[in-house]
């Protein structure tokens, strides 16, 4: 492990221990969305991976910005507003309406702009899990990346590869996958700044309904990228002690082929001291 590695991880561990108000730009650990901490915890715990980055996976509503030519991913910058986010399913129960908790006005005639032509729309969306993880080498990064890959976060990529040589390059690699992802326009920014709705109260509660339908798929998913991850790595300091313990796949490769060397060997000697035994 390269010594820049292991200072990059070093700080970023720092500085997911402090708290929200000294933080900088590493999300402080009481952001890292609680669906995912255990997650975090264990590539943490992995001498050659440290997350940068984190999302449990979201449901959320937005006000794009006043620039209409924003594009659809970068609606985080310029004069936009988040106006609802949450990382758990939402309850549906009662009659009471979902406009207000969506950031909408409430009891508001549907309405539709004369023009696209400078409207701020309001968009309803679902962002399943990502991650973003620096590795140590090459060769870690290949690990997770398989992991990701393997468990459905079809869209996962490594980059910011250095220079170095196989085994000391850093490389960041990022855990995501589009599949799960919904974006709708659900509203606009009427002349006097009220959000107005452009669907029916019905047609919200169905995207409440489809987000906690993904957020189920979503927690699948994550788990079973947990488990991938874990079975390319191993536990953290875990030891193969005898045939019933847990055993990494490299190593029982290695041991496998090591074993078909010592039989082939052993069965060449016996092959010989047979022949001599019968001069």
């Amino acid at each position: 492990m390269s010594t820049t590695f292991a200072a990059k991880k070093a700080k970023i561990l720092q500085q997911l221990a402090v708290p929200d108000a000294s933080s900088t730009d590493i999300q402080p650990r009481d952001c890292v969305d609680v669906g995912i901490r255990e997650l975090v915890d264990e590539i943490n715990k992995l001498d050659t991976l440290a997350t940068t980055s984190s999302c449990a996976g979201r449901f959320a509503v937005y006000l794009e910005g006043k620039d209409p030519n924003l594009s659809q991913s970068s609606l985080d910058e310029g004069d936009g507003q988040w106006l609802f986010i949450s990382h758990d399913p939402l309850p549906l129960s009662g009659n009471g309406s979902v406009a207000p908790m969506l950031g909408l006005s409430d009891h508001t005639e549907l309405s539709v702009p004369s023009s696209a032509k400078g409207v701020r729309w309001v968009r309803c969306k679902f962002e399943p899990m990502f991650l973003h993880v620096l590795s140590s080498s090459l060769e870690s990064a290949q690990k997770i990346h398989t992991a990701a890959l393997q468990s459905g976060f079809r869209e996962s990529g490594i980059s910011s590869i250095s220079t170095d040589n196989l085994r000391t390059s850093t490389a960041m690699v990022a855990i995501r996958t589009n599949d799960l992802v919904f974006d709708n326009i659900i509203g606009y920014e009427g002349p006097d700044g009220r959000l107005i709705p452009m669907v029916t109260e019905a047609y919200m509660r169905i995207l409440i309904e489809l987000g906690n339908q993904k957020f189920q798929a979503n927690k699948a998913r994550t788990q079973q990228f947990q488990n991938a991850l874990l079975t390319s790595f191993g536990p953290p300091q875990a030891q193969y002690s005898g045939p019933c313990a847990w055993e990494p796949i490299e190593q029982r490769r290695v041991r496998m082929r090591e074993d078909d060397i010592r039989r082939k060997a052993d069965a060449q000697r016996t092959t010989e001291d047979s022949a001599r035994s019968s001069q």
